[in-house]
């Protein structure tokens, strides 16, 4: 006789979401589209017709022109791409990046090797709650910065940055250099992969020049991204061929994997408002389910971060082992980005942030989704005081 199985509840929207049915039959439809978007021929024409809608839907959830819309194959190409693209075109030498040292490896390893090859990187100080400091940010927008590159949102632990204030102050760093005759350009990049489909990506009030954002976490499908780039901005291609995507990323798009992703963006916008509050809910009552397990530290601040991530440590626990715990009671749930997961390391992100390496080690990322319910938060909250008591 079989053994039943464990039912499997998910806890890891953070890292990938499931893909929409919705999205899922808009990518079965676009299928017709087989001919390439750069034929003259009718097929080819009709591809493009799809390719282009696909682009103005995207566009208009941004607030941005359609040909401003750069398709991608993943958020770590359209960051490689934003990072690497910008520097080579403004060929500056003595030019500084200021970033964050709790970026996404998409991020964080491409400053390495701008570290490597002898470009000026610093990283901004930081709050106890992940969220820059913005007078030392002011204080490091000196003549020779041309390119900021921070998250949106530290996936990690959630921290939500404080874009509009951030933006002011480039503003004013460009105004003064204009004023003083310095030609320098300041471009502004953000990685927004986290916070798509849970903050709005109107890019004129958020004030970036460079956005980077993907489908995989909005429940459309992997292998689509796109880079946000702003009239103007100084962008050198990465990937040379046959001068796709406005000469700016070479390679024939995939149809059905731009409509998918417009897709799903179009309806994750459409549900964000009422998403957000829902989610807000879910955490903060799961927040309170974990609050009386001794040695419990909350890593994220409930009131600056996504409303879908929780992370927490245990004091005396270690993050994997309590993962693996879970995991073998059905539950799915990560000790911080997916990406970082294989490390043996402790969370750079809250190394960062002042934790001990043995709060770091000890964390757990809980991240919410579309399909979290009341009778799953409490399920979990359980599951995981009955590992903590065994």
């Amino acid at each position: 006789m079989m053994a039943k199985q464990t039912p499997r509840i998910y806890f890891d929207y953070a890292a990938a979401t499931p893909l929409d049915e919705t999205v899922a039959q808009a990518m079965r439809q676009a299928e017709v589209h087989y001919g390439n978007p750069g034929s003259l021929h009718a097929e080819g024409r009709a591809a493009r017709e799809a390719l282009d809608a696909s682009r103005a839907d995207i566009a208009r959830v941004l607030a941005a022109r359609p040909d401003e819309i750069v398709f991608t194959a993943s958020s770590t190409e359209s960051n490689n791409l934003a990072i690497f693209g910008a520097l080579t075109a403004i060929q500056i030498p003595g030019a500084t990046v200021l970033t964050l040292a709790t970026e996404h490896a998409a991020v964080r390893r491409p400053m390495e090797v701008l570290r490597e090859q002898g470009v000026s990187v610093t990283d901004v100080a930081l709050r106890p709650d992940g969220r820059v400091e913005l007078g030392s940010l002011g204080d490091a927008l000196d003549d020779t910065v041309v390119l900021v590159s921070l998250a949106m949102v530290t996936s990690e632990i959630g921290t939500l940055q404080p874009m509009g204030e951030i933006g002011k102050l480039i503003v004013a760093a460009r105004a003064d250099r204009k004023e003083r005759g310095v030609m320098t350009p300041l471009i502004f990049h953000t990685d927004a992969a986290s916070a798509a489909g849970l903050q709005s990506l109107h890019v004129s009030r958020l004030g970036v020049d460079l956005m980077t954002f993907g489908a995989g976490k909005l429940y459309g499908p992997t292998g689509i991204a796109a880079l946000y780039v702003r009239t103007g901005t100084p962008l050198a291609p990465m990937l040379l061929g046959g001068g796709q995507e406005h000469g700016r990323r070479a390679g024939t798009e995939s149809i059905r994997l731009c409509v998918g992703f417009a897709r799903a963006l179009v309806l994750a916008e459409d549900m964000r408002k009422s998403e957000v509050d829902r989610l807000k809910g879910l955490r903060s009552e799961l927040a309170d389910l974990l609050r009386d397990i001794p040695g419990l530290t909350f890593n994220t601040e409930l009131k600056h971060s996504l409303v879908n991530t929780l992370n927490v440590s245990v004091a005396g626990y270690d993050g994997e082992d309590l993962v693996l715990a879970l995991d073998a009671r059905g539950y799915a749930v990560a000790t911080g980005a997916a990406c970082a997961e294989s490390s043996a390391e402790p969370s750079h992100v809250l190394l960062a942030i002042g934790r001990t390496k043995e709060i770091a080690q000890a964390s757990l990322r809980i991240s919410l989704g579309r399909h979290t319910t009341h009778a799953q938060v409490v399920g979990l909250s359980q599951a995981i005081h009955a590992i903590i008591e065994a």
